[in-house]
């Protein structure tokens, strides 16, 4: 199914970075990393520095958005 039909964003890989493109790794197994690195941090820091990390986070995350068109 081309890409125009479906649900998903318009952006362009070339434009932003992902971990499967950043580690040449395959898409599912990029997610199945980041889930059980999530779930290991989680574990051992507890939700306090998941908060912490969250709140020092956002910034980066809104001027990412200068990445979609």
């Amino acid at each position: 199914m081309p890409r125009s039909a479906t649900n998903r964003s318009s952006r362009s890989p070339t434009k932003c970075a992902n971990l499967s493109s950043l580690l040449n790794l395959d898409r599912s197994l990029a997610i199945v990393l980041v889930g059980a690195l999530a779930t290991a941090y989680v574990s051992v820091g507890g939700m306090r520095s998941v908060v912490y990390t969250n709140v020092l986070h956002a910034p980066v995350k809104r001027s990412a958005s200068s990445c979609s068109p």
